[in-house]
């Protein structure tokens, strides 16, 4: 098993369809958009085999806010009283869901996640579904909830339950006189099953109560993969491999620009320190309307491999005149770059950094400067390896823990993706495995307790143990394999801590008391 891999190897194990469907774009934290897509789904199947048109489907739905919208105001049925839905979801999904900001809106929420696509959501849309909604359905769903009777009305159909799983999983069952329609979210956020059935095929019990894989969880989480994708010496072929593909360096080269972009949305933190990831991470989590790529279902795991990977790579003094030379040709200042070398002058830094800032709020500023930054890229070469190198590095490691999962999926993967394309770029990557060593023996334990804001800190944290796991390495300091968790290689670590797996999820029932507890 320790040999090189060889083309052949890579095509038959499709590791260019595995690293594809590891890399999607998303408007919006991914579990609370797993639980609209759900709805969007659930709704779907409704309205074929029950409404047969959206049109019938919005007139009984909106029957109940006939105050609220007037093309809904004459609608009469006795549609309400009909249908009830019950929602089932692992805890890891839930709890990240709980507190967690829906792009575009100030609404927070696991039962208003679900019922924005419920109502409104285009399933079509996938991940992006948040951008689906409009800004009059937002506006409309907000004076639902502003309202205590219609909020509560309709908060009646649902009954929402948090179950275990030690993948993630959703379904939601709706009952309509004798009638039954079922969708299930296994494992992958946009993995939606949908199947209906009648009272008389006596089911229901089953249904209801069975919250397994429809499935074989196996083949989802491609753990065919042998040690040989783990190992240093193959990292560079496998990443010579995937460059050499269009549609990997497209959608790279789109999620960079989309992910540089989103890390100077706003200006709470801007910190130059972690490369602007605890800026990107909070402007998503918090509920601004981005288009960020994710990367194994995760759009922070997405933001703190791309965004840092983008801005240490740019700020080598090999490269950053050639950067901001390539910004002024168009009239855009980003000269403020050049204090992150040399950090001297706040003042000069901040009048500058935040006129791009500002920039970026103006819809046609913002596409001049995305099409800019992307013919950069485009032409960077090392850039565009380095960041499917961190991609990569991150998909790998959650491919043990699972896409949604009760550790810290940025610490544990997205810190070390960035860790390998730092020496990549530096043209050190023979000491990745005794820096990766380094790397996680700070971060053993490290669980997730939710998607919030806060996770902001920890990618920042991330980043700045990646840099200086870097620094000790270079000064030929290594932790011994030997110690705690660690194993002899990068492949045996990773399943070393792949073993705490069961006895971390514990932590999620505690989790969720704590959250429930705070009645938000």
């Amino acid at each position: 098993m320790g040999c090189l891999l060889d083309e052949n190897d890579l095509k038959n194990y499709k590791l260019k369809e595995f690293f594809l469907s590891m890399l999607d774009f998303t408007f919006g934290c991914t579990e609370p958009v797993a639980i609209a897509l759900n709805g969007a789904h659930l709704k779907n199947i409704i309205i074929e085999n029950y409404f047969k048109n959206y049109d019938s489907f919005n007139c009984l739905i909106f029957e109940n806010f006939t105050s609220i919208d007037e093309k809904h105001k004459n609608q009469k049925s006795n549609f309400y009283g009909k249908l009830k839905i019950d929602v089932f979801i692992d805890k890891m999904t839930y709890k990240n869901a709980f507190n967690v900001g829906i792009p575009g809106t100030k609404i927070k929420g696991v039962k208003e996640a679900f019922l924005l696509g419920f109502l409104f959501g285009d399933k079509n849309k996938n991940l992006e579904i948040f951008n689906s909604i409009s800004e009059n359905d937002f506006e409309l769903f907000s004076k639902i909830l502003s309202d205590d009777k219609k909020k509560k009305k309709i908060f009646e159909i649902f009954d929402f339950n948090s179950v275990d799983s030690d993948l993630l999983f959703i379904k939601s069952i709706a009952k309509i006189d004798d009638k039954y329609f079922v969708a299930q979210t296994e494992n992958t956020h946009g993995n939606v099953l949908t199947y209906n059935f009648n009272e008389k095929d006596k089911i229901e019990q089953n249904c209801y109560n069975n919250h397994k894989f429809n499935n074989n969880k196996e083949a989802f989480l491609n753990q065919n993969f042998d040690r040989r994708f783990y190992e240093e010496k193959n990292f560079l072929k496998i990443i010579d491999f995937l460059y050499l593909e269009q549609d990997v360096r497209e959608k790279i080269i789109e999620g960079i620009v989309c992910n540089f972009l989103a890390s100077h949305e706003k200006n709470e933190i801007n910190d130059f320190e972690d490369f602007f990831v605890s800026q990107a991470i909070f402007n998503r989590m918090v509920g601004k309307k981005l288009k960020v790529l994710a990367c194994a279902k995760s759009g922070n795991k997405g933001l703190t491999s791309l965004v840092s990977t983008f801005h240490y790579y740019i700020t080598r003094k090999s490269n950053i005149e050639k950067f901001v030379n390539h910004f002024l040709k168009y009239n855009v200042d980003i000269t403020f770059f050049y204090q992150i070398l040399n950090f001297n002058n706040k003042n000069e830094f901040e009048n500058k950094y935040f006129k791009f800032v500002e920039m970026l709020k103006d819809q046609n500023e913002r596409e001049n400067i995305y099409n800019i930054c992307r013919k950069y890229v485009e032409k960077e070469e090392k850039l565009i390896k380095a960041s499917i190198l961190a991609c990569y590095i991150t998909s790998i490691i959650t491919n043990n823990f699972g896409f949604i999962s009760s550790i810290c999926g940025v610490m544990y993967g997205a810190g070390a993706g960035f860790l390998a394309s730092m020496l990549f770029i530096d043209n050190k990557f023979e000491l990745f495995s005794k820096s990766f060593l380094n790397y996680i023996s700070s971060f053993g334990g490290v669980f997730c307790d939710g998607a919030k804001s806060s996770c902001s800190i920890k990618g920042s944290t991330a980043i700045r143990a990646s840099i200086n796991s870097k620094k000790l390495t270079e000064k030929k300091f290594c932790v011994d394999y030997k110690d705690g968790y660690l194993g002899s290689t990068f492949f045996e670590t990773i399943q070393n801590l792949k073993k705490f797996n069961s006895a971390i999820y514990k932590i999620n029932e505690t989790m969720l008391e704590i959250l429930k507890e705070k009645n938000i």
